[in-house]
């Protein structure tokens, strides 16, 4: 297992490149060998390599716009190739979808063609959660839905315990439940 660093948690100072560069630096300084992209501002995705490459930081995952993990797939595999990344994720659920069983389930639907488009170029698309997902429909929660009718080979997840215990929900038997889904 490799340790890294979520950007999502230091956004404001990564919102233009020098931001990136300044953050980056102290990224490895703590002792980091890899990070997350995540909310990140706009930088054209060689500087971000280069940026990632100078301070010897591997970028293993991202949280991608889910409009554009959707509608631009081919850019976003291209980027990802560059970055070096083939672990695309995303953020949350889009607020557009109804947090209901049908609404886990159209997700789904929506996302599995850019999921298995990804999955052929190598690459694999991830769910990050949250609380809302352990809200139960009958006898499932959304999380439930997402796990049991997705494909196993084109969508993992990126678990975050916080919100799962958040959701009243046991983060080591969601850890072990998800063994093999969690690269």
């Amino acid at each position: 297992m490799k340790s890294g660093a979520q950007l999502y948690t230091v956004r404001d100072y990564i919102q233009t490149p020098e931001g990136v560069e300044q953050t980056f630096r102290k990224v490895a300084e703590i002792g980091y060998p890899a990070v997350q992209v995540s909310g990140i501002g706009p930088i054209e995705p060689e500087r971000l390599r280069d940026i990632a490459k100078e301070y010897g930081l591997q970028i293993v995952l991202t949280h991608t716009s889910p409009d554009r993990i959707r509608n631009e797939t081919d850019a976003v595999i291209r980027e990802h190739r560059i970055f070096g990344c083939s672990h695309v994720g995303i953020g949350s659920m889009p607020a557009s979808y109804e947090r209901s069983a049908d609404g886990y389930r159209q997700f789904l639907a929506d996302f599995m063609p850019a999921a298995r488009r990804l999955h052929d170029e190598g690459m694999k698309l991830h769910y990050h959660n949250h609380n809302f997902e352990f809200e139960r429909y009958g006898d499932k929660t959304g999380m439930d839905i997402l796990i049991e009718e997705s494909d196993p080979d084109l969508l993992d997840f990126t678990v975050d315990t916080y919100w799962v215990q958040a959701g009243g929900c046991n983060p080591v038997k969601l850890l072990r439940d998800l063994a093999g889904r969690i690269s």
